[in-house]
């Protein structure tokens, strides 16, 4: 992914009812979903897993950007190319997950410095 795609991991003390109160639904008894437009045909889908009393995320694999029209992933998100249109698309995902972030869903991971060698 591109560097300028923000990284976020689950926030420790988020509850099943908080995702419930703002927005996830419950999609079978282990998966909440949440959806959201990013803009025009493309969709922000987000899965968290709970079991028992635990709840997880993995951005790897919980993170769907979906392109409607054509009804699978929008494969420039996950590519490393960069282009007007597909900054929007990343412009619009980060300010989406870092409203996640502000409501105490999710906290956004330190980007990693590359070692020299």
């Amino acid at each position: 992914m591109l560097k300028s795609i923000n990284n976020y991991e689950l926030n420790d003390d988020v509850t099943v009812e908080k995702l419930l109160e703002i927005g996830f639904k419950k999609i079978d008894n282990n998966i909440l979903s949440y959806y959201y437009n990013l803009c025009d045909d493309i969709d922000l889908f987000l899965h968290i897993h709970q079991n028992k009393n635990t709840i997880s995320f993995n951005e790897n694999i919980d993170v769907e950007v979906i392109d409607d029209s054509f009804g699978q992933y929008y494969q420039p998100f996950y590519d490393d190319k960069s282009f007007k249109y597909l900054n929007k698309v990343i412009k619009s995902y980060n300010n989406k997950m870092n409203e996640l972030t502000e409501l105490g869903i999710l906290k956004q991971k330190q980007k990693q410095k590359k070692l020299k060698k």
